[in-house]
């Protein structure tokens, strides 16, 4: 049974703001990040962040908790366009009444629910007795199974499988109810992206300090004021394009034109970044692991066609152009000192498209370009659609922390 410490404080803060902030609310496709992070779900974190504490607070014996969300997840306009869930929730429903009526689908007839009897295992006491033995997750699909829901409404009093005290469940309930009504109220906020790089960067500086300030201290960075390395002008940014024989994408000036990097520390924010000014180039044929080059597909399925007109599937090989030039990448270390070797390679535009076409065989819009954070350590690099991204991902990470209480300590600590 888990308690509302600071670990779960982090979860809950996430999924609420991903509910206020997301653009892809409801199950339209791949979101954003579908390139970088191979995330091809067809449904967005914040719609399974919620599924998930709602089938925890079924398996908890907490059916007004879960109605209550329900009732509030089913006001959001983006989500009544592609609802999910409705396999689980009449079943649900049959035996826990209190079902919404503003459910975005019709209400199942007898005819329904007699089709999900015939699923129904006896057997299912035993499975959570050993799933609580086991300290094991119930998969999603044992949610649709009638057995399920007649083993916990036997069992209100002492839930087979708890998962929640009484504080957690309550504090899951309001925060997620909370932003379910002022998503469906006022419609979604502008994601951190908007808020304009100086209040990005002041927000960053204070939050990182916050989460981390022994480790700042320790090296002697004294206040939020210092997170940040100073700006550059618009001149001093046009001769380090010309050092480096190349333009940087226009998000990366804007950001130097504030702070030229900021610093980090022991595994948090790259060891910081040294800003536009401690960029050197090298060729990108050099640095192809770090942008993903061999997790590339060396074969793929194609459909042939017989004489007779029948088709059959064939697997063969990929051909990609290996040998064209692509261009220069750009590479500086962390800022701060231990940095724990950490590097970041910063892809302009130019090289990123040709890297995508020849050796990816993927197309790629004009000015996109990756940030790529890694060290000897790490066995692979964090890939990053934008330096912007980078930044917010981790000013919202370190926001969640000093919200739910999370202070880590320094690095003689964590050994």
């Amino acid at each position: 049974m888990r308690e509302l410490n600071t670990h779960l404080k982090h979860g809950i803060y996430a999924i609420r703001d991903e509910i206020l902030t997301t653009e892809v609310f409801s199950a339209v496709g791949p979101t954003i990040w579908g390139r970088f992070d191979n995330y091809t779900d067809p449904y967005p974190p914040c719609v399974h962040g919620i599924q998930k504490y709602i089938l925890d607070l079924i398996l908890d014996c907490r059916p007004d908790a879960v109605n209550n969300i329900l009732f509030k997840l089913f006001d959001v306009p983006e989500f009544r366009t592609a609802p999910i869930g409705e396999d689980i929730f009449e079943v649900f429903w049959k035996y826990f009444p209190g079902r919404p009526k503003n459910t975005p689908w019709l209400e199942w007839d007898r005819t329904r629910l007699l089709e999900a009897n015939e699923r129904s295992h006896p057997e299912y006491t035993q499975f959570l007795k050993d799933a609580k033995a086991e300290n094991s997750r119930v998969a999603e699909d044992h949610f649709r199974n009638p057995a399920l829901y007649e083993v916990l409404a036997a069992s209100m009093a002492e839930p087979p499988v708890p998962q929640y005290t009484d504080g957690a469940a309550k504090e899951i309930e309001q925060q997620i109810c909370g932003a379910l009504a002022a998503r469906a109220n006022n419609g979604r906020m502008d994601l951190i992206q908007d808020i304009g790089y100086p209040e990005l960067l002041r927000r960053f500086s204070e939050a990182a300090f916050s989460a981390h300030h022994k480790e700042y201290l320790k090296a002697g960075i004294k206040s939020v004021a210092e997170v940040l390395r100073p700006p550059l002008t618009a001149e001093r940014i046009a001769e380090v394009e010309e050092s480096l024989e190349g333009p940087l994408p226009p998000d990366v000036k804007e950001i130097a034109m504030v702070a030229d990097g900021f610093y980090g520390g022991h595994r948090f924010a790259g060891g910081g970044w040294g800003g536009i000014e401690s960029l050197w180039a090298e060729d990108s044929e050099d640095n192809l692991t770090w942008l993903g080059y061999e997790q590339r597909e060396s074969v793929t399925q194609c459909t042939r066609t017989r004489d007779d007109g029948t088709t059959y599937e064939e697997m063969v090989p990929i051909e990609y152009d290996d040998e064209s030039y692509l261009g220069n990448v750009y590479i500086c270390e962390g800022a701060t000192e231990p940095n724990d070797n950490y590097k970041h390679l910063l892809c302009p535009p130019e090289t990123w498209k040709r890297f995508q076409n020849a050796r990816m065989g993927t197309e790629v819009p004009d000015g996109e370009y990756a940030i790529v954070c890694f060290a000897n350590w790490t066995g692979g690099g964090q890939l990053y659609p934008s330096m912007t991204e980078w930044l917010v991902g981790m000013m919202m990470g370190m926001e969640w922390e000093v919200e739910a209480g999370i202070v880590l300590e320094d690095s003689e600590d964590e050994d």
